[in-house]
């Protein structure tokens, strides 16, 4: 059984995608809707050799997901059979998309929504970190839920936090004191997956009431709690901002369900190596060029 997964903010490249749109005419026409549905440079960004804006989090929110379509698009066209889907924080969109919960332009407008109220919410206050090899109970004590939270259950021996830039930083230091291997800063504009972001989900929670979501046709497992879905997506999908994402959790309850396989849509690879810290003797296959998109296509 072949689960299909996607990966989140960080990942977006230089080059986004250009191999896909000189390939393939309908990847030409969606940069096209989707610029004219934003009114923003894509393009231009996406398929620079080095452009700031990439990194900013509305330009990398849109642009993953315009990934995420072009790539579903492609394997359903090429008859790929996937029962279970789940991503990472923002490539949650990417799953709701492959499960037909939205169309290309609906999921378009919710990401320019969410990046938008997201960015807003940020400061240069906040920040987000990795802790590499502490366990969860060593960690949590060194949290206190008002200013520093646990935003991300990347493997059980990886988590992120995030929060006030001065605790965030107090807490890394802390962390390798009792054991953590590594503890890293990462590349973010702000405090996600925590009450930092309830702005930005009260804002979007008015966006998505009049949003029309379609019931899931696949096993959709959910960041909030790391199972299944059932029901109230457009509540999750509010919650998402503001709660810890489960992902190592989804990846147990994937294989529980019978896959075997997972196929990482990334514009680069981030979650092959988190699901092999969970199982490393599942198979992952990641899409991050026409070439593999080829590859996967012919070996499924």
């Amino acid at each position: 059984m072949i689960g299909l997964i996607f990966a989140g903010q960080g990942s977006q490249v230089p080059k986004l995608g250009l191999d896909f749109y000189e390939r393939y005419d309908h990847v030409k026409d969606l940069f096209l809707m989707a610029e004219e549905v934003t009114g923003l440079p894509l393009r231009e960004v996406a398929f620079a050799e080095d452009d700031a804006r990439l990194h900013e989090t509305l330009y990398a929110q849109i642009l993953l997901f315009l990934y995420d379509v072009f790539v579903v698009d492609l394997l359903q066209e090429n008859g790929l059979e996937y029962h279970v889907t789940f991503g990472l924080s923002l490539g949650e969109y990417g799953a709701l998309y492959a499960s037909g919960v939205f169309d290309k332009e609906s999921g378009l407008k919710l990401i320019l929504h969410r990046a938008k109220y997201m960015s807003e919410a940020c400061d240069k206050d906040q920040a987000m970190a990795a802790i590499l090899g502490l366990d969860e109970d060593l960690l949590m004590p060194l949290l206190d839920h008002k200013e520093v939270f646990l935003a991300n259950y990347n493997t059980p021996k990886q988590l992120v936090i995030s929060g006030s830039k001065k605790r965030v930083l107090e807490v890394m230091e802390k962390a390798q004191e009792i054991g953590a291997k590594r503890a890293v800063l990462l590349a973010t504009s702000g405090a996600f997956h925590t009450p930092y972001m309830k702005e930005a989900m009260e804002r979007f929670a008015l966006y998505v009431k009049d949003v029309n979501l379609e019931e899931p046709k696949k096993h959709l497992l959910l960041n909030t709690t790391g199972n299944l879905y059932q029901g109230d997506l457009k509540k999750h999908m509010e919650m998402q901002i503001v709660s810890s994402v489960h992902f190592y959790q989804s990846v147990e309850k994937a294989m529980e369900l019978g896959v075997d396989t997972f196929v990482e849509v990334a514009p680069k690879s981030v979650l092959k190596s988190m699901v092999k810290k969970v199982n490393r003797k599942i198979n992952v296959l990641t899409i991050s060029s026409v070439d593999e998109l080829e590859q996967v296509v012919g070996l499924l």
